[in-house]
């Protein structure tokens, strides 16, 4: 079973949440670690033994599993190591890439298998967004203010344990980078939003909007693979690396953007308007930054399979840009235009229609949250009805998925009930239907 997981963890894990060939991104990185710090290795045989087990609808039945190979087994052994790990790192010892790697694996894990109600997920996110204050701010602002510790020496791919907890290691900016888009996503649900707040302290964004700052980690981080597996990384992949970096440099802004969106909406102040104002603006801003993606997206023809890797990404990624419109519209009405909206509706649905027919369900992961939107948004019933169908299906890759269809379904019934829309939180706090993140 061990054997399985990671080898599910390492190929089918990995190429469902990112496009890269899976032999050289992030979780083969992750991998690389875990071979040497069982804490890393415990998490990946939770996650890539759970998600084996949830898929082949067997989870109930071994839900109880008390063997040496059970998932949970692994999950509270690794939860476990990472309570020490966390002592080492007050005592400025361990592995700080290590630990940020186990806290990602650990938010996955809850993000698709954790409570109804999102508190281990939550407790996460808090855990992780104090490691980032007390570890990690002096690393964020030495990369973005490109001064302070670590500086005068030549950032490397991996640190490990060899360079001292200040070392800027590229790796170690890639994984903040993660762990905060899992806490953007995590806001839009009033679960996250910490990490983040702590992340732009420490990039002193005061002085610039926050995702400026975050695209200048992006920039940072940009070489990790080249220099991960120096001469034996592959042409073609230094190549597709930097055809894609554009692309994701537009996701690591959409991030912001939601974080921001959802941030704006706890604050309650005369000054509020200001921020609607400023958050706005950075809307249009990145728009208009990413205006030749998001014109190629609109002319992409369903013909055009998703081989070449930059057309995958533009059809998962792009439509997190209009959802971010869909969601400030939603929290607050009449700061979008009805023509802009319908335009961001269309343009999700055109890409997401597209991805399904040439990536099928697994392609469906990634859009997740921009269908979930649209379908709230939306008055047309088929856009509805597909958008149900698509997050129903994806239910198999984790209890959220399954959580959000349920959730839209009732949304969708009360609303052909009522003859209007609904408030998704008067929803949500009502009928007391159980919490998620996508």
């Amino acid at each position: 079973m061990d054997h399985e997981a990671i080898r599910y963890f390492r190929k089918t894990v990995a190429a469902t949440h990112h496009t890269k060939n899976p032999d050289y991104s992030v979780f083969a990185i992750i991998f690389h670690i875990a071979k040497d710090n069982a804490m890393v290795m415990h998490l990946i045989l939770a996650l890539g033994g759970h998600e084996i087990e949830f898929r082949r609808n067997t989870i109930a039945a071994r839900a109880d599993d008390s063997g040496p190979e059970s998932p949970l087994r692994h999950y509270c052994a690794g939860l476990r190591l990472v309570s020490e790990a966390l002592e080492m790192q007050q005592r400025g010892q361990g592995d700080l890439e290590a630990l940020c790697a186990a806290q990602y694996l650990m938010l996955m894990y809850e993000q698709k298998f954790g409570d109804s109600q999102g508190l281990g997920l939550a407790n996460h996110l808090r855990g992780a967004a104090w490691v980032t204050t007390n570890h990690c701010k002096e690393i964020a602002a030495s990369i973005v203010g490109g001064s302070g510790i670590g500086i005068n020496a030549q950032p490397t791919a991996l640190a490990g344990r060899r360079h001292g907890p200040g070392h800027r290691s590229i790796l170690m900016a890639r994984l903040l980078i993660w762990i905060a888009l899992q806490d953007a996503a995590a806001s839009s649900f009033g679960l996250g939003g910490q990490l983040n707040r702590a992340l732009h302290q420490a990039m002193n964004s005061q002085e610039e909007a926050p995702w400026e700052n975050f695209e200048r980690l992006n920039l940072f981080s940009g070489p990790l693979y080249r220099m991960m597996w120096a001469h034996g990384y592959p042409q073609a992949e230094l190549l597709d690396d930097i055809e894609n970096h554009h692309v994701y440099g537009l996701l690591c802004a959409c991030s912001q953007l939601r974080f921001m969106v959802a941030d704006c909406s706890r604050l309650d102040d005369p000054h509020k308007q200001d921020h609607l104002a400023i958050v706005k603006n950075a809307i249009e801003h990145v728009g208009y930054l990413y205006n030749d993606l998001l014109q190629v997206a609109g002319g992409l023809s369903i013909e055009t399979d998703n081989s070449h890797r930059l057309v995958a990404n533009i059809r998962g990624i792009i439509p997190h840009y209009y959802a971010v419109i869909l969601e400030f519209h939603r929290r607050h009405p009449n700061q979008m235009s009805p023509h802009r909206l319908q335009d961001a509706v269309q343009s999700i649905m055109d890409l997401a229609v597209q991805d399904y027919k040439h990536g099928g369900d697994e392609s469906m992961v990634r859009v997740s949250w921009p269908l979930f939107v649209t379908a709230m948004i939306t008055d047309k019933p088929q856009h509805q009805t597909w958008i149900l169908g698509r997050l129903q299906s994806i239910g198999r890759f984790g209890k959220n998925y399954g959580r959000a269809a349920k959730f839209l379904a009732k949304m969708l019934e009360m609303q052909d009930i009522l003859g209007r829309k609904v408030d998704y939180d008067d929803v949500l706090q009502s009928t007391g239907m159980e919490t998620f993140v996508i």
